[in-house]
């Protein structure tokens, strides 16, 4: 507590002169004067040293005040971190600097400091602190408030600046991924031209604002180029070349442009591998590849891809000439001569590979009676038919579709010279739902008949016999096959019945005389059939397999007799009646090498026409100058590649293989029984078609009966024409 002292206490007299001590000692007037004056000065001093104690009073009360205000009041967590329960000061001022609104960040800060005043001046005591507090937050309010607003402004004006460019980006967006000269472009444009124009603008960025237009149509560029590289990288290649790109600063460029150059290469290199893929398939190139070699100028891969284009050319051009070629023009289908360098050499022989591939896919098409198959991969017209015909229903609209496509089908076969008995005009797919459909055993035989009597409904009786082979070779059972050839009706019939041969034996065999076995029986129908038989044995290795066929159709005749006795005939009337209804469909030819059908596709065959025109080819083939002829500019040479006569000269080869033909040739069925097909013996014992260098083969159709050469079409020397007359006794037509 401070000891307030007065003056009029310590104050002496001016009368007093002399001072007695409190023991009696007496003082001087000097020594009385001296002590008054000594103790004034120590009241002085005392209050100084007062003053300086209230004042570091105080000056350490608001020290301690404004620890006060600046600490953030935190607590730690249970779990582990600390949180904070009351920011200081200290704290909320510095988020009032990030403000970007100065108004508001200054009217929150004055508040939040008068209150901070208040709040603190209430817990201080004495008018040193208080006072010492109110100078200590003044100077406080005019640094921070002078900080607070100078930092919001320069935020409000960086955040205005951001939305600026915010906005520019979008406009520099708008019209990179526009159509030149569309609305949008031209509108998005227009915002580009008044933000430049916009004095505000021009304040708000200041010197910056000229860079921010350069920099602004440079960035336009890039995003327009960026744009055009995901659509067509080779394109904006081109267009950079020409200098479309006209804002790019120099450095900007340098870098683009390599980018560009990698992203065209890259992209080209891509076209070109699927352009290669196209062509092999025979569909031309789905890229022009005109400007591609621009792309590697100065690479050292230029050469290789030129290479590369240039074997897709040849590749597209080679597969679109086997394509469309006639079979007798497929021969002569150019490939690659293999000149060049290493890598070169090996794209000439793949391409190569490709073609000569193509050229035999066609021709095992065309040889596995697969021919609506290989024109569906080249006549994408055909195949949607062909997709439709499978799901359609509607018997009569199915009708509608076959016939448009055998009409297109046609046209395909005369492009691309298909013989009259590889003319197929069902799928191998419908084929092979047929056969399934045909041997479900839980269909009834009339079921069965319908499904195959539907095919000749659709595709026309005429068709019926390439059908049946195409369904052989899915391996339909041969009795089905027998029944659709025969024209006897009864025999068809019996054919198809559902009984197992088993469950007839168990009936017929049983109302057998006793000295005739089941043994008996199949030797007795084989002796009817004899001659047939040995058609069937002549046929050239390949297109039969005689002993298999042969047990078939003994089988399928031997299931027919037992059918007819188990009606009630009698076993020999049973044997002779199948095998007459059998071979009343054929005329067998005198040397017994082929038949004659007494229809093909519904049409009735002119037997004396067809042996007419049988021996007249076989006299001119006899005399020579024919054969010469059709043999054509190769001769005889592709036969030499095949024998041991490699070594022998063109003359040699031709005279051997001539008189081979001209001494030992005959006339065996084609592959459909449709027509005959000149063979002579080869070196090894086989019969081999007579051909020449393009495939072709001198052979005929039994309706085609105009008395011209195969191959040349040159009239054919007629000495007289064959009659064919009377029937064995078992039915079957004998030529004389």
């Amino acid at each position: 507590m401070a000891i307030k002292i007065y003056q009029s206490q310590i104050r002496p007299t001016e009368e007093i002169t002399q001072t007695t001590s409190t023991s009696g000692m007496r003082i001087d007037q000097a020594t009385a004067t001296a002590i008054p004056r000594a103790f004034k000065g120590m009241m002085q001093a005392g209050e100084e040293l007062y003053v300086k104690y209230e004042k570091q009073k105080a000056e350490n009360a608001i020290i301690e005040a404004a620890k006060n205000i600046d600490k953030d009041d935190v607590s730690e967590h249970p779990t582990g971190g600390m949180s904070i329960n009351k920011e200081g000061l200290a704290t909320r001022v510095n988020k009032y600097k990030e403000s970007t609104k100065p108004d508001e960040a200054m009217a929150a800060y004055k508040a939040d400091w008068q209150k901070t005043l208040d709040t603190t001046l209430l817990t201080l005591k004495g008018p040193f602190a208080k006072k010492m507090f109110k100078n200590y937050m003044n100077k406080r309010f005019i640094s921070e408030s002078g900080t607070i607003r100078d930092n919001t402004f320069v935020n409000f004006r960086n955040e205005s600046r951001s939305l600026k460019l915010q906005e520019l980006d979008d406009i520099s967006y708008r019209i990179a991924n526009a159509q030149v000269g569309s609305k949008e472009y031209v509108m998005a444009v227009a915002d580009k031209n008044a933000f430049f124009s916009n004095k505000s603008n021009y304040d708000l960025f200041g010197d910056q604002f000229k860079k921010l237009e350069f920099d602004t149509a440079n960035n336009i560029d890039v995003l327009t180029i960026s744009n055009h590289l995901n659509k067509d990288p080779l394109q904006t290649k081109l267009n950079f070349d020409a200098g479309v790109y006209k804002n790019l600063d120099a450095e900007t460029k340098i870098k683009i442009g390599n980018k560009i150059t990698l992203a065209a290469q890259q992209k080209a290199l891509s076209n070109i591998a699927s352009d290669s893929e196209r062509v092999a398939n025979g569909l031309a190139p789905e890229h022009d590849t005109t400007q591609y070699l621009k792309m590697f100028e100065g690479y050292e891969s230029y050469e290789e891809v030129k290479t590369a284009i240039d074997v897709n050319n040849f590749v597209y051009n080679g597969i679109s000439q086997v394509h469309n070629a006639k079979q007798t023009d497929l021969a002569s289908i150019k490939l690659y001569t293999l000149e060049g360098s290493g890598e070169e050499i090996k794209a000439k022989k793949a391409a190569n590979a490709i073609i000569s591939k193509a050229i035999t896919e066609r021709q095992e098409a065309i040889n596995n009676n697969n021919v609506v198959g290989y024109i569906n991969k080249i006549n994408p017209e055909i195949k949607n038919l062909d997709e439709k015909i499978q799901t359609t229903t509607d018997l009569e609209q199915k009708k509608v579709l076959v016939d448009e496509k055998k009409l297109l089908l046609d046209q395909e076969f005369e492009k691309l010279g298909i013989s009259e008995n590889k003319r197929f005009y069902i799928s191998q797919a419908e084929i092979q739902a047929t056969v399934k459909a045909i041997v479900d055993p839980s269909k009834t035989w009339q079921e069965k008949k319908a499904t195959l009597l539907s095919l000749g409904e659709i595709y026309g009786k005429e068709n019926m016999p390439n059908i049946l082979k195409q369904m052989s070779a899915e391996e339909l059972p041969t009795p089905y096959v027998i029944a659709m050839s025969t024209n006897s009706a009864k025999l068809n019939e019996d054919i198809l019945q559902g009984y197992s041969t088993k469950d007839l034996e168990k009936v017929a065999l049983a109302e057998l005389p006793k000295n005739i076995s089941k043994k008996d029986l199949n030797r007795k129908i084989s002796d009817k059939i004899n001659d047939w038989e040995e058609v069937i044995e002549s046929q050239n290795t390949g297109s039969f397999d005689d002993v298999q066929y042969k047990a078939m159709v003994q089988d399928t005749l031997y299931r027919a007799v037992l059918v007819r006795i188990d009606r009630g005939d009698n076993y020999e009337d049973a044997i002779k009646s199948v095998t007459k209804e059998f071979l009343s469909d054929y005329t067998i030819s005198p040397e017994k090498t082929f038949f004659i059908p007494k229809d093909v596709n519904g049409k009735t065959v002119s037997q004396i026409q067809v042996m007419t025109k049988s021996e007249a080819i076989k006299l001119d083939v006899e005399e020579g100058t024919y054969l010469d002829s059709f043999m054509g500019a190769d001769g005889y040479k592709h036969y030499a590649s095949e024998t041991e006569i490699e070594n022998l000269s063109d003359e040699d080869i031709k005279t051997r293989i001539k008189s081979a033909i001209q001494n030992d040739s005959q006339w065996l069925l084609n592959d459909t029984s449709t027509g005959l097909v000149l063979h002579f013996t080869w070196y090894d014992g086989t019969k081999v078609p007579v051909m020449n260098g393009s495939g072709q083969k001198i052979e005929f159709n039994f309706l085609d009966t105009a008395y011209v050469a195969p191959g040349t079409n040159t009239e054919l020397t007629i000495v007289e024409e064959y009659d064919v007359f009377g029937t064995n006794e078992d039915g079957a037509g004998v030529s004389p």
